[in-house]
């Protein structure tokens, strides 16, 4: 089983990405800092999969500290990045 870790994964583009991944047998870390996700969505695909195994890390994409620890702990094999692009976008 894959462990993956999604950036922004409460929010729509996201928790689709962590449905599918779910859906497909494999372990999901769920880090957002709900500023824009939802836990409604991270609840609904809990339910939906009670087996899942599925981790939520509630920090900032920014929190250096944080990510490095999530990603040890982990032991993340692929990363999906839905929240940098914000960051790194020059339109805002």
């Amino acid at each position: 089983m894959n462990t993956v870790l999604v950036t922004g994964g409460a929010g729509y583009i996201g928790s689709h990405a962590v449905k599918a991944l779910v859906d497909a047998g494999d372990a999901v870390v769920v880090y957002d800092d709900f500023s824009a996700g939802h836990r409604e969505a991270i609840d609904a695909i809990r339910q939906r999969y009670p087996d899942a195994s599925l981790r939520v890390v509630e920090a900032s994409i920014t929190d250096r500290a944080a990510m490095v620890a999530a990603l040890r702990e982990s032991g993340a094999t692929a990363v999906i990045d839905r929240k940098s692009t914000r960051l790194n976008s020059s339109h805002g």
